[in-house]
């Protein structure tokens, strides 16, 4: 396990299951325009699948309703419109592929219970950033020292921030009783890479 990873498993561990579950999700919907862009620029995929899985995650946080066989269910369809590398190979398939993984290990957690699906997410999400930055700053990037360079971009630390604030609220929240209001407060409306700065050739 990587130290990111490490330090993500860490923060979780304070926090109750729907809290950890509400952090999956809010990571979800920054790499959901990512899908969204791929999907315009492929013409090919299904942006709606993304948003029916975390509709199911939404039904269960603020309803209680759960659904084992429509999460299942769910998996699946995220796994049909999951981009392959090898059928699209470019730099916008990673990103897609982020956005899509994300979602289907939100919706592996409801299934088995297992932390390592959220640690995922975050990683994901960081890995979107990462990739990103080796993208857009290759230019200008010293090779021998392309990793910190990277890690010190204020994009990367950024999302580094977010996520482990998110975990830190999610830490000291009542989260007895969870309201679309309350998830909404939560969230970061700041794009989390902008696709536009690609260079699409």
């Amino acid at each position: 396990m990587d130290k990111f990873r490490n330090e993500v498993n860490k923060s979780l561990l304070l926090v109750p299951e729907k809290g950890k579950i509400i952090f999956a999700l809010l990571t979800c919907e920054k790499l959901y325009s990512n899908y969204v862009f791929f999907s315009k620029a492929t013409n090919w995929g299904n942006s709606a699948t993304l948003l029916m899985g975390t509709s199911l995650v939404y039904q269960y946080l603020i309803h209680d309703l759960y659904n084992l066989e429509a999460i299942k269910q769910a998996i699946i369809d995220v796994d049909n419109v999951t981009p392959d590398t090898e059928d699209f190979p470019g730099i916008l398939t990673s990103f897609a592929l982020d956005a899509c993984t994300s979602v289907h290990s939100t919706l592996k957690f409801l299934v088995d219970r297992n932390v390592e699906h959220l640690i995922d997410v975050a990683t994901y999400a960081r890995d979107t950033v990462y990739m990103f930055l080796q993208e857009t700053l290759s230019a200008n990037l010293v090779s021998s020292d392309i990793e910190y360079q990277i890690e010190n971009d204020k994009l990367l630390i950024a999302e580094k921030t977010r996520q482990f604030s998110l975990i830190e609220i999610l830490q000291k929240s009542d989260l007895s009783l969870i309201t679309n209001s309350f998830i909404s407060g939560l969230k970061n409306n700041d794009p989390i890479i902008d696709l536009s700065l690609l260079s699409l050739k």
